[in-house]
């Protein structure tokens, strides 16, 4: 027994539907933040793609040149992403049997390139490093010598996700207090 006195049935009747209005706020604030976080995903996905095709010619290009012309391009181009816009950004180019990475951003290793081409070798181009979750865009030469493979962090594209779904919640919230004083 929660009060002395019963609950009127006005106040039961209320108290319902309210409950089930705010499970299905619930349930629809969960499924909007699910598809604005894929739909993200994707946007991030095609930008990193189209990254790689862009590089893809300048490095098929510098084919004939020197190893170390190659990796002054790649460090040149993984420098200009911005930590703070890009978090996680890199750079792993393959040639042949041959992987150069940026150098940039003292992410390169062993353990990061092959994470990277894993991941943009498996459907939702997607994998792990050091424990944060990679996306990874990526093109490969015509006659499949060069490859190249751009990633970043997701944290952005989940923070901005994360960011809509409390500016939702919020509007959702001060909209329940207007419509119970205008109601009280």
């Amino acid at each position: 027994m929660l009060t002395k006195y019963p609950l009127s049935i006005r106040t039961a009747l209320l108290l319902t539907v309210n409950m089930v209005l705010l499970v299905a706020l619930v349930l629809w604030l969960s499924i909007d933040y699910h598809r604005g976080l894929v739909q993200r995903l994707h946007e991030k996905q095609v930008s990193l793609d189209e990254e790689a095709a862009l590089m893809l010619p300048a490095v098929s290009a510098l084919h004939d040149q020197d190893i170390a012309t190659v990796q002054r391009y790649i460090d040149h181009a993984c420098a200009y992403m911005q930590e703070t816009v890009s978090p996680g950004h890199h750079i792993v180019v393959r040639r042949g049997q041959m992987i150069l990475q940026a150098q940039t951003h003292h992410r390169a290793s062993e353990a990061m390139a092959d994470a990277v081409q894993k991941a943009g070798n498996v459907r939702d181009r997607t994998g792990m490093v050091g424990g944060r979750v990679i996306l990874v865009g990526t093109q490969k030469s015509d006659d499949g010598n060069i490859q190249v493979y751009v990633s970043e962090f997701t944290t952005n594209v989940q923070r901005a996700a994360q960011t809509k779904l409390i500016a939702r919640s919020v509007e959702m919230g001060i909209l329940v207090v207007c419509h119970f004083q205008n109601v009280g």
